[in-house]
């Protein structure tokens, strides 16, 4: 009961910073308006262990971001994001401290899974633009929602997941994106069994020249059904 009541108060608190932020977003623009804002935001991201890296940002920064664009505030405050354009609110994932709140706002979006699935699988698969943090939020959102993608996009997605995580480590790219690449893989086969196949072609013998010494296999880990299995312990 004790630990339910405070949950309670956490959300609350949480819910009055924000709202306390979109009233100050009306006044004028002085440094300490600024400095509050940051605060307010910071404090109304408390609810989301998500936002961790997204609250260490600097206070200024944190209200330039809520005064970006409709979009870029409807994800750090975590309200009014249901009346944005899925392709909208991926487009705010422009820096590693915000790609797991799009991830979070977009994987709430069941009300439109059609238009999610499309956005994940042009982001991912097509590489539609939009940089490596927006597709690192697209596998997040993919490995949470694996069931509402298409085969047919699933499939797509999933080649692409194996060629992140065979790839060698690329310092251009968000450290994480192989990892969630192989935990979106393992989401995908889960949901999407008849995916299978694909696994097992890419784990067929090869000639010793073909790969580079510093390409590493994603069957390493185990067939389809070991992943399955390893990924339920």
């Amino acid at each position: 009961m004790l630990r339910q009541a405070s949950l309670a108060f956490k959300s609350a608190t949480a819910w009055l910073a924000a709202t306390a932020v979109s009233v100050l977003l009306n006044l004028t623009r002085p440094g300490y308006v600024d400095h509050l804002i940051g605060k307010l935001t910071r404090a109304s991201l408390a609810d989301h262990p998500q936002a961790t890296p997204l609250r260490s940002l600097p206070l200024g920064v944190l209200a330039s971001l809520v005064r970006r664009d409709p979009a870029t505030r409807s994800v750090v405050l975590v309200r009014g994001y249901r009346t944005i354009a899925i392709g909208d609110l991926m487009a705010v994932a422009t820096q590693p401290e915000l790609a797991p709140m799009v991830a979070l706002i977009v994987g709430w979006r069941d009300d439109v899974p059609m238009e999610r699935s499309t956005e994940m699988y042009q982001t991912i698969a097509l590489g539609a633009g939009g940089g490596p943090n927006r597709v690192l939020a697209a596998l997040m959102v993919v490995a949470k929602a694996a069931e509402t993608i298409s085969t047919a996009q699933a499939e797509a997605i999933l080649a692409t997941c194996l060629n992140f995580a065979g790839q060698p480590v690329n310092p251009y790219l968000p450290p994480g994106l192989p990892l969630q690449a192989k935990a979106t893989a393992v989401a995908l086969l889960q949901e999407h069994p008849e995916l299978d196949g694909q696994i097992y072609a890419r784990c067929g013998p090869t000639s010793r020249g073909e790969r580079s010494k510093s390409w590493r296999s994603p069957c390493a880990a185990g067939p389809p059904d070991v992943l399955r299995r390893s990924s339920r312990s």
